[in-house]
């Protein structure tokens, strides 16, 4: 998609992307200078961000209450999802990166 920087140094972001990104006016884009393309990235309001994770715990908790993965750390969690714990690689044991 292509858009056309104005006299004033403004462009319109096309409403496909405002969408898919859900963009709305007021939104700040926050703009890489030390990138070699054009970047820009939504700045998150840490407040609005909190608040969507605090539902998203609470909501979690209400649906795994009662279910197995209730009382399990995530690393059980992923070693569960995996079918088992991974193995060891012998080929660095005893070395650290």
């Amino acid at each position: 998609m292509k858009a056309t920087i104005t006299s004033k140094g403004q462009i319109t972001i096309p409403m496909a992307i405002r969408e898919k990104l859900g963009l709305k006016p007021g939104d700040q884009i926050d703009f890489d200078e030390n990138s070699t393309i054009l970047m820009g990235r939504r700045v998150v309001n840490p407040v609005e961000w909190n608040e969507a994770l605090e539902a998203w715990r609470s909501e979690s908790q209400t649906v795994l209450q009662g279910h197995p993965w209730d009382r399990v750390s995530s690393v059980e969690l992923i070693d569960d999802l995996r079918g088992g714990p991974v193995e060891p690689d012998e080929s660095n044991s005893g070395s650290k990166p």
